[in-house]
């Protein structure tokens, strides 16, 4: 079997939403409600928390190493860098990449792109935009995750794991799981005070199976409650990223 670690990018300088990462989320923060049903991922050997050495994320690692949960610092702005740096003190084959932002993060949906990559022989997958913000996760070999962070340049490349690849298609067997229903109008990702009212109330109508909870069901919540699920939609998908890139396209024109 192919050993495989489940890095979460996590920092508490969020520029939406700061300190969401650590919010009170049915008795956890929002990092421990995802990790807990993350541990749900058969697929998935164990889990690293990959956050910056800044100051301000002193309070997530406390938190983090208080429950028992693995944990790497590394830089702020290179997260490309951080993740290659993470590998070497947890070592494995591949790599599954989630954001902490993902406290509803469903483990059969990961646990189906692992198996995905397996069948397909691939070195990287990822999911369609066909599903929702909310259950994004990708997975890339090892080998070429540190192939790639010798070669990307770009800002945004070092910002965004896997950006590259997208730059740069044909650089290796890239693979896309597409969902058998187009879903990608629910949002449940958290980056904006608005996701967090959608958040706080699925948690609340969940309460303690908030951690059980499966992706029919998520599905589900929304279609019988059109007033919470109408509270993010206005957000941009993959917003952050958008960002991103606009910046480094300013920032070249000067």
């Amino acid at each position: 079997m192919v050993k495989t670690v489940a890095f979460i990018q996590a920092r508490m300088a969020s520029s939406r939403l700061p300190g969401k990462v650590l919010k009170p989320l049915n008795g956890l923060p929002v990092i421990l409600h995802m990790i807990e049903r993350l541990k749900q991922a058969s697929r998935i050997d164990s889990i690293v928390v990959v956050t910056s050495v800044n100051q301000e994320n002193d309070v997530l690692c406390d938190t983090l190493n208080a429950a028992g949960v693995n944990v790497f610092r590394g830089s702020e702005d290179d997260v490309l860098g951080r993740f290659c740096e993470a590998l070497k003190v947890y070592p494995a084959e591949q790599v599954v990449r989630l954001t902490a932002d993902s406290p509803f993060i469903c483990p059969e949906i990961v646990d189906q792109l692992i198996s995905y990559i397996a069948q397909n022989d691939a070195d990287y997958g990822y999911l369609n935009e066909s599903y929702p913000e909310g259950v994004d996760c990708e997975v890339i070999r090892s080998t070429t995750l540190q192939t790639v962070s010798q070669l990307a340049t770009r800002e945004s490349e070092r910002e965004h794991v896997t950006l590259y690849l997208f730059n740069h298609p044909d650089f290796c067997n890239m693979i896309e799981l597409c969902n058998e229903t187009q879903d990608s109008h629910y949002r449940f990702t958290l980056d904006t005070n608005e996701d967090w009212q959608v958040i706080s109330a699925m948690a609340a109508h969940f309460n303690t199976e908030s951690l059980a909870v499966n992706y029919e069901q998520i599905k589900q919540f929304f279609d019988t409650n059109q007033s919470i699920y109408e509270i993010n939609q206005h957000i941009i998908r993959n917003e952050g990223l958008e960002i991103s890139l606009q910046k480094e396209s300013d920032a070249n024109e000067h």
